[in-house]
This record gives structure tokens, sequence and C-alpha cells, in this order.
């Protein structure tokens, strides 16, 4: 596992073997970063269910101006926390330890907005249409911002959330990765 593109190129990232976190695959997070482009560059970002911190540290090395992690496990806490030592990441990282749910409903009480949200949370339990279903998920993008999902195919993206259209959408094996915006 390594970071792809901008400042951090080719810098490894440690991740625990045996733990439940399940890191975005390189060629899934090519796919992810193409997907959106230049939008990162200069963005704030919101990395939920960040395990040790792959999409929002490659959104960092693209040129992020600001990220924020939300972790709840300590193990991936301990290896994110290591990861953004190593690339050499200082205030433009914030790391918040709990709960994802909690989490996204506290910064949208504090009337946090962002240009990217990306959510990759366990494969197989419900968590992208609990996502999907929260009015102040959506209240976290920022306008013209998007929300970026990596899911399981299974788990399809239902067309029926009033609040964001589907911008694009791709698959590669079991993963899928898409792209919302916010009405």
């Amino acid at each position: 596992m390594r970071v792809i593109a901008g400042n951090f190129k080719g810098r490894k990232l440690l991740c625990p073997r045996g733990l439940r976190v399940r890191p975005t695959a390189d060629p899934i997070k090519e796919t992810m970063f193409n997907l959106i482009g230049d939008f990162v560059q200069g963005s704030t970002a919101l990395d939920v269910f960040a395990g040790v911190g792959t999409l929002g540290i490659e959104a960092l090395s693209r040129g992020a101006h600001e990220v924020y992690f939300v972790e709840q496990n300590r193990t991936a806490l301990r290896y994110l926390a290591r990861n953004l030592e190593e690339v050499g990441v200082g205030d433009e990282a914030v790391v918040l330890r709990g709960d994802a749910f909690r989490w996204m409903k506290r910064l949208h009480a504090q009337g946090r907005r962002y240009d990217l949200v990306f959510c990759d949370p366990p494969y197989g339990e419900g968590l992208v249409d609990r996502v999907l279903s929260l009015e102040h998920v959506a209240a976290l993008v920022q306008h013209g911002g998007a929300l970026v999902i990596e899911h399981h195919v299974k788990e399809e993206i239902s067309r029926s959330f009033a609040r964001y259209r589907l911008k694009t959408h791709r698959r590669s094996g079991d993963t899928c990765v898409s792209v919302l915006t916010v009405l």
C-alpha cells in the first residue's frame, strides 16, 4: 500500500495484518482519484471510516488544504498516526477518534462543510444506505462538492435518495466507487 501521486508519491503506508480494517487497494484508489481529478487541489476533505488514512493522505498528497480523519478503532488510529508522521503531515490533518456517525452529526452541528467527503465503511453492514439516508451527512458536503463512496458491488447505491445525484460510478472486481453530488 502506497501513496500513488502528488507530494508523497511512492511513500509506503502501514497497515496492521488481521485487523478488521480493509484499506483501499491502490488500483481502486487510483480509479477514485481519477474520477474526482483536479478537484482535490486546495480542497477541504472529511475521511470517515478512515482506517489507516489511505484516502485522506492521498488527498493531502494531491494538494488538499485540510483533511479531517474519523476512526474509532484504536489499532487503526495508531497506524493512522504513524502514517501521518511518516509522510510529514502537520496541521493540515485533524484526527477525530470515535464513531463516524456521531462525528458527522457533531461536525454538522458545528457548521463544518467539506469539498470532499470520503466514505469507506465496512462492507456488508448496510452502512452506505445509512450514510445516504442522514440529512446532516448531505449538509456536510459543500455546494459543488462531492461525496465519494467506496462500497461492495452488492451494496448498490440506491437511486431513491432525493438529496444526491450519482455523478459517476466505477466497478473493479467486487469493489465500486461512486461519486455523488448534493442537490
